[in-house]
């Protein structure tokens, strides 16, 4: 359910690409301080959060230049800040989260295995940061008993990720909640709904639960209709939360993100160009 908030490259300044891969390098580095296995867990959504994270703060960043393990010939720069450790166990607590789930539902063979790998950070960012993973299982139990249940609306389906993520959003800081946490909630919805269309006609052939699937059964051009609206609805209503934002740097590749990123892989997932790649290099 994660790797969906990403950059427009062909719309992005070749500066500002770097900028990019700096702070994804960045918060590869933060989780690699958890254990060198959880960097596998590092998804895109979670560079956008450090990314914002970092843009709220006037301090600079630091920045060094090392080489990286998929890169070992050369050398890469790094960007850290002080969000980069707090975004590194959201990460790899969602990313665990994501990995349980998959076990479940049984769509990944490797999921066992992965879940083995990453225990050691799991166990790290849950004794690190106990709060993030309380959000993390309340919520997520929450959205559990609303598909054991078969919910049909749409609204209370989305609302326990709506929810975490809103959470996620406004926990790092004592101040600016009230704008993250409506960001970090249509974030949330976005996301939720936008796994849920991809997945569909996969969770119709294995009976799994889908809230397009309950609510419109077979009438695919109803449930298309309703996709779009509450897609674009939330990308809107998160653009107007991320305007009111006082970002002290990175505007330009948030920017980018915001009106160009997030609306076209909104039209992707409609059109059905589903992108497998949700955790990988950029």
């Amino acid at each position: 359910m994660f790797g969906y908030i990403l950059i427009d490259k062909p719309e992005m300044r070749i500066k500002d690409y770097h900028i990019y891969r700096s702070y994804y390098c960045g918060l590869c580095r933060a989780i690699a301080s958890y254990g060198q296995c959880a960097r596998w867990l590092l998804n895109y959504d979670c560079v956008f959060l450090y990314l914002l994270l970092s843009a709220l703060q006037h301090k600079p960043v630091r920045t060094e230049r090392k080489k990286c393990m998929l890169h070992p010939t050369r050398k890469e720069n790094i960007i850290f800040d002080d969000p980069a450790d707090y975004t590194a166990a959201v990460n790899i607590l969602l990313g665990v989260a994501d990995l349980q789930d998959k076990k479940k539902d049984k769509q990944i063979l490797i999921s066992g295995t992965a879940l083995m790998m990453m225990k050691s950070a799991n166990i790290k960012a849950k004794e690190k940061y106990p709060f993030l993973d309380g959000v993390i299982q309340k919520n997520l139990e929450e959205l559990a008993k609303l598909e054991e249940a078969r919910e049909k609306d749409i609204d209370r389906a989305a609302d326990p990720f709506a929810q975490l993520l809103a959470e996620i959003f406004t926990s790092y800081f004592v101040d600016k909640k009230e704008v993250l946490h409506e960001l970090g909630y249509q974030l949330g919805r976005w996301i939720y709904l936008a796994d849920a269309w991809e997945d569909r006609i996969e969770d119709r052939q294995k009976k799994r639960y889908n809230i397009f699937i309950e609510k419109f059964d077979q009438t695919e051009n109803e449930a298309k209709e309703s996709a779009e609206f509450n897609l674009k609805s939330a990308v809107n209503a998160a653009i107007l939360a991320y305007d009111l934002l006082e970002l002290q740097k990175n505007r330009e590749i948030l920017d980018n993100i915001m009106y160009h990123g997030m609306i076209k892989k909104t039209e992707a997932i409609l059109q059905g160009e589903k992108e497998n790649k949700r955790y990988g290099s950029v």
